[in-house]
């Protein structure tokens, strides 16, 4: 079996937990791989975790390569919308990846030579998509785009992983982004006020003179009582702070919610399936029922079929 690794695009989406996982391989052993996994450019761009089972567990594995005119980036999204459960924030953060990826020999949107040299593919030269109408394609609101585009170019790798492992949300994720890069990793254990408030924070004022320059000639040091108006800009990146956390607070409510809602209607959806899978049982059950009932009744009519035969026979001696 050739060996590929996974596409670009694939990879923007949350990999399967372990337990997923197991479940899949499980089902691969036992039935094999169903359904195809779709190549493009070389690699898995839809089934990596299927050609991982089937790797490990030495199977066959059916491959199948993109249609030319299909757009991955728009494939890729649907699979994955189709195929699992995935958070308001995993959603937006793979959208805007996906539709930021630039594959090898693809020349800027801006490119004179783009249009010419992509003519006729999928990929043509396109003008950026703006956040509604990212927000559009993955189903989130618009502040979600805006928050997991801070996050995309801002944010550093752990920052990334946590969001799209599911492990946070994009409004905390959005604001440990505006923190200065060694300082965000640590970020991801504090409390959101903390981290809207380091973000608000103007910076430190630069100490300028000696000592002596900051005492003044009664021997009072100045320092120690800040002028009004670092007083005020501190008081307004308390606010800022405080604004951020509120919006922050409201942003991942929205989030909540929107996850609680597919969530619901899975297990809803479930309740239907459990509720049509009771009702197919019953009429099962019920046509066994039938069918023994007519079993039963054909037996009486041949016994008596055979009665009638020998009664026959025998008036007729």
């Amino acid at each position: 079996m050739a060996q590929y690794t996974q596409h670009p695009l694939s990879a923007a989406f949350p990999a399967l937990s372990d337990a997923e996982y197991q479940t899949l391989k499980d089902s691969i052993t036992e039935l094999g791989v169903q359904n195809s996994i779709t190549i493009f450019e070389g690699q898995v761009l839809d089934g990596w975790n299927r050609y991982r089972a089937a790797t490990e567990l030495d199977l066959e594995c059916p491959t199948r390569e993109l249609d030319s005119w299909v757009d991955p980036r728009a494939f890729v999204l649907a699979q994955n919308k189709a195929r699992r459960h995935i958070t308001v924030a995993q959603m937006a953060l793979a959208t805007t990846a996906v539709y930021e990826w630039r594959g090898p020999g693809r020349l800027a949107h801006n490119s004179a030579l783009s249009a010419e040299l992509q003519a006729g593919s999928a990929l043509s030269a396109e003008a950026p998509k703006t956040s509604r109408e990212l927000a559009e394609i993955a189903g989130v609101g618009v502040r979600s785009i805006e928050q997991a585009r801070t996050v995309g170019t801002q944010a550093v790798p752990e920052v990334k992983e946590a969001v799209k492992a599911g492990e946070m949300g994009l409004a905390k994720a959005s604001a440990i982004a505006k923190l200065p890069p060694e300082q965000q990793a640590e970020a991801i254990q504090k409390p959101m006020r903390k981290i809207a408030s380091a973000a608000a924070r103007p910076p430190a004022p630069e100490a300028h003179g000696t000592a002596l320059d900051m005492l003044d000639r009664r021997g009072i040091d100045q320092a120690a009582t800040p002028p009004a108006g670092v007083e005020q800009n501190a008081q307004q990146a308390q606010l800022s702070a405080l604004q951020e956390e509120i919006a922050a607070l409201r942003e991942q409510l929205q989030e909540a919610q929107a996850d609680n809602a597919s969530i619901a209607q899975i297990l809803d959806a479930n309740d239907q399936l459990s509720a049509a899978m009771e009702e197919a049982k019953r009429e099962r059950d019920l046509a066994r029922g039938l069918q023994s009932r007519i079993n039963s009744l054909m037996t009486q009519v041949a016994d008596l079929k055979r009665q009638v035969a020998h009664w026959k026979k025998k008036a007729g001696g």
